[in-house]
């Protein structure tokens, strides 16, 4: 026992003489950890997830520091020491940066923490020690444990800098409707990051970083053009991805409303109309006591009318349809025949009472509803104006009521009597207006912006009655006559800039309001490139006629998936479209010349054909065009675009029966245009009557001797010919 005790002294002198505080010897002291403690030690063992890495200068990186084997009772540190004084095996710990330097300290015996370090910006290889200690001077034992981490620290990279990786691995995306996808890129120095869907910023930009992601929480049903621009003063690197988002597989298709509610009972001779509205787009087949009479294609609602069943009891059914599932609607409809009337028809109902008073110039309706089907003759003072055969009900509307007193009388007859209602209609004059008209009201705003192609319509309200004149760039396109409210509209507008001018006149004065109206060319997206051949060659656009383009597409699509709802040529519908297998597969579109009317006139004009193709479940957009010359309006003489249907038939022989038989027929239109033309043109002026709620519209159109022009303009267009069908025979002896 004296033995122990002279030992124990003997080593604490020693220790005060070498200058080692047995007090200092804890835990956290900034020197290196197995100076004082024991090593190697019993129990406690540290790791990294990391025992080596390569970074860039400056570069920050984590490392995940696990530990086990400290003492419960005691105090147990993790340390990165920066100090290696007195320790034979040196490391480079001082050259770094530790936050923190000290990840743990406690009664913690187990245990993981993080550091994140900076590295040196000098290049070179180094080592990083960090320490896990227990206990202190005292009762606990003292033990430590150490692991390495080596860093390698690359040369400066003064290149432009490189997408090194990125997620997904694939350059095409796929993913329905309301997923989440998350892109990501790694470069191979610090960068600035910017994400663009379709051209368009999504999230703010990553500043200084060489990981960085993009997560999209709500797919949106579309094509999707996602891009990661890294740059920094070095230069810039691109990362993209096409985003192919489909529509989420719903369920079945589902009955949202219809009408009307079963059973339904009528008279024989009744009409009985019936409808159903869907969630989703199905085929709905409509079907009379098992058999079908009525079928619409792809549609979300439908109605189905019947206006000839006879007495007895049927059964309406709709059955929608499509990939997902089926569900129909069913009505029993009673039909009885009707109760054969007896006496004179009587008039049961009527509106306006006896008497009415409008101011001249208004409108008035008077309506009668009668017990029994009869004839309804209206009369204003014994002058008969209207006649409503075998109905029901009648209403007479006078549009333009005049000053004075007036008899109005509607008589309801039939074989079985007569029966009638008698109004006293007074009109009086209409209040004059002082001052000069004001415009009260007007749209849209001053400033318009649409693109070439589309609708317009631009609308005033007058304080006062008077005529409105529309003019565009000073050119008079419309009149309303005695109105306070009137419209116009433009249904193919044109690239430019123009004044749309409404002027308001009456014997009080003048007032006017303008539009700044700018209309910009329209451009087309990127979509398939498809083969548009137009037919005929010469498009004038006073022809009541029809042209077609023939569409071809590329290896890999069929003109049979092409939606021809979605077919436009310039804005204008196809109104028919039928499949030519020459060539392998050909869609020819019908147009309505006078549909076309928004494309300028002139020689060698492109003109547009665009559409939508159903390619793997989703409608993508396709285009092509081809060039045409085409004739404006006004001009009185046609080219002749019989021979151009004579070079179609020619062109397509191979195809149907009935793109030759429809060539046929553009023929004789053609000869009825040009009948048409020729004899108004015989006058010098054609006269044009349109009629809308807003009054009658006159356009007087002047027509000019162009015979040389046009017969120079035939002369090119056969050169034009006669050149194609060389480059054709030359394509010919080529394949």
């Amino acid at each position: 026992m004296k033995i122990n005790y002279i030992l124990s002294v003997t080593v604490f002198l020693i220790l005060i003489m070498a200058g080692i505080s047995p007090v200092e010897a804890y835990a956290g002291e900034t020197r290196a950890c197995n100076q004082c403690h024991q090593y190697p030690p019993k129990l406690i063992n540290i790791s990294a997830n990391i025992t080596s890495i390569t970074v860039n200068p400056g570069q920050l990186f984590t490392v995940n520091i696990s530990w086990s084997g400290g003492n419960p009772s005691g105090n147990t540190e993790i340390n990165w020491p920066s100090d290696f004084n007195g320790i034979a095996d040196k490391r480079n710990n001082s050259q770094f940066n530790f936050a923190p330097s000290i990840p743990a300290s406690g009664f913690n015996p187990n245990g993981t923490a993080l550091t994140n370090l900076t590295a040196p910006g000098i290049p070179g290889s180094y080592i990083v020690r960090v320490y896990a200690t227990t206990g202190s001077w005292g009762g606990n034992p003292k033990e430590t444990n150490y692991t390495d981490v080596e860093v390698t620290v690359l040369e400066p990279v003064y290149g432009a800098p490189h997408i090194t990786g990125f997620s997904p691995s694939t350059a095409t995306v796929t993913n329905n409707a309301g997923e989440s996808r998350a892109f990501s890129i790694i470069t191979n120095q610090t960068v600035n990051v910017t994400w663009l869907i379709n051209g368009t910023q999504v999230q703010p930009e990553n500043i200084s970083v060489s990981a960085v992601s993009y997560t999209n929480t709500n797919a949106t049903q579309g094509a999707w053009n996602v891009t990661a621009i890294a740059e920094n003063k070095n230069g810039t690197s691109v990362q993209k991805w096409d985003w192919i988002v489909v529509p989420a597989t719903p369920g079945s298709p589902g009955i949202t409303g219809y009408g009307p509610t079963s059973p339904v009972k009528n008279n024989a001779g009744a009409t009985g109309a019936f409808n159903v509205t869907l969630n989703q787009t199905s085929n709905i087949t409509w079907y009379l006591n098992g058999t079908q009479v009525q079928f619409n294609e792809n549609v979300t609602e439908a109605r189905y009318t019947n206006t000839s069943a006879g007495q007895g009891f049927w059964n309406i059914t709709a059955i929608a349809q499509n990939v997902f599932g089926t569900v129909r609607q069913t009505w029993d409809w009673i039909i009885s025949l009707p109760i054969p009337a007896t006496g004179a028809p009587k008039i049961t109902g009527f509106d306006p009472a006896s008497s009415a008073g409008d101011t001249a110039g208004m409108t008035r309706a008077f309506t009668v509803t009668v017990n029994q089907t009869a004839n309804v003759t209206w009369l204003i003072n014994g002058t008969q104006v209207q006649f409503n055969e075998s109905v029901t009900e009648a209403k007479y509307t006078n549009t333009s009521a005049a000053t004075g007193s007036w008899n109005v009388t509607a008589v309801a007859g039939n074989k079985n009597g007569n029966d009638m209602k008698v109004w006293d209609w007074s009109v009086s004059p209409a209040a004059p207006a002082y001052g000069a008209p004001a415009i009260t009201g007007y749209n849209p705003a001053s400033l318009v912006s649409d693109t070439a192609g589309d609708t317009r319509s631009f609308r005033v309200t007058l304080n006062q009655t008077a005529n409105v004149t529309w003019y565009i760039n000073g050119t008079q396109v419309q009149l309303n006559e005695s109105t306070t409210s009137a419209r116009y509209t433009n249904t193919s507008a044109s690239k430019g800039i123009w004044i749309v001018k409404a002027t308001a006149t009456n014997p009080n004065g003048i007032v006017s309001k303008e539009w700044t109206w700018t209309v910009t060319k329209y451009v087309p997206a990127e979509k398939i490139i498809a083969g548009v051949d137009i037919k005929p060659e010469t498009l004038n656009l006073a022809s009541r006629g029809t042209l077609k383009a023939f569409i071809t597409l590329p290896d890999g699509y069929d003109v049979k998936d092409i939606d021809l709802d979605t077919v436009r040529a310039e804005g204008a519908r196809a109104v028919k479209g039928e499949i030519s297998n020459k060539g392998g597969g050909t869609l020819i579109v019908t147009f309505n010349r006078q549909d076309m009317a928004g494309v300028p006139a002139g020689n060698d004009i492109t003109v547009w054909v665009t559409g939508k193709i159903r390619s793997n479940g989703v409608l993508v957009g396709f285009e092509g065009s081809d060039e045409i010359n085409v004739l404006d309006s006004g001009n009185g003489k046609r080219y002749d675009d019989d021979e151009d249907n004579e070079d179609d038939d020619e062109e397509y022989e191979h195809g149907s029966h009935n793109d030759r038989e429809e060539n046929e027929h553009d023929e004789e239109d053609d000869e009825e245009d040009h009948a048409s033309i020729e004899n108004a043109n015989n006058g010098n002026t054609v006269n044009i009557n349109i009629e809308d709620n807003y009054g009658e519209i006159t356009i007087n159109n002047n027509f000019y001797n162009n015979v040389n022009k046009n017969s120079d303009k035939q002369q090119t267009k056969g050169k034009n010919k006669e050149n194609k069908k060389k480059s054709h025979e030359k394509d010919g002896d080529e394949d």
